[in-house]
């Protein structure tokens, strides 16, 4: 006895509306909340980063600073530094540039929210994860490029002066260059 393509067909119709209670009432039922549950849930979209950490010391054998610091620990000052209301507080008016100004309630309330929709972590054991999530994705990206915007510039800042990132990094080749030299001596 050999079955045509219709007749397994069939035979598969026929056992799956015997059995519609285990098979097509799921089916249905999952298909119909799954609809629902797009239609009713917010849609959160993202946007990340990835930055490498780098430890000059670890690659520089030359080098007479101290210890390597551990990774987590520079993880968590990063963290802090770009959840800081700083750098948030700095960018939220940048976001609002051309808009009412923001009262300091408003202000406050921007600042905590963005807080919500940043988050920091660890790939590996040399890059950071830096993600921005938000239910508009009109901006997002910008939006995540101003904020670290304003993370370099806290982080190459000092309290004393604003420094270009040329300028620091000159200062920093003149102290490696300075450390070199002593090591050679």
């Amino acid at each position: 006895m050999t079955l045509g393509i219709r007749d397994l067909i069939n035979l598969i119709l026929a056992a799956a509306w015997r059995r519609r209670r285990l098979i097509l009432a799921p089916i249905v039922l999952f298909s119909l909340l799954s609809v629902v549950a797009a239609l009713v849930w917010p849609r959160m979209y993202t946007a990340r980063t990835l930055l490498m950490l780098q430890e000059r010391q670890a690659s520089d054998p030359l080098s007479s600073g101290g210890p390597v610091r551990e990774g987590r620990v520079r993880v968590d000052e990063i963290d802090t530094l770009m959840k800081s209301d700083r750098v948030l507080t700095s960018a939220i008016l940048d976001f609002n540039v051309g808009k009412p100004p923001l009262t300091a309630a408003e202000l406050e309330s921007a600042v905590k929210s963005l807080r919500r929709q940043l988050s920091v972590s660890v790939v590996g054991s040399e890059f950071i994860d830096i993600e921005l999530r938000q239910s508009d994705r009109q901006g997002l990206g910008s939006r995540l490029s101003v904020l670290l915007t304003r993370f370099f510039e806290r982080l190459l800042s000092r309290e004393d002066s604003m420094k270009t990132a040329r300028q620091f990094a000159l200062e920093q080749r003149r102290r490696d260059l300075d450390i070199s030299r002593a090591a050679i001596e």
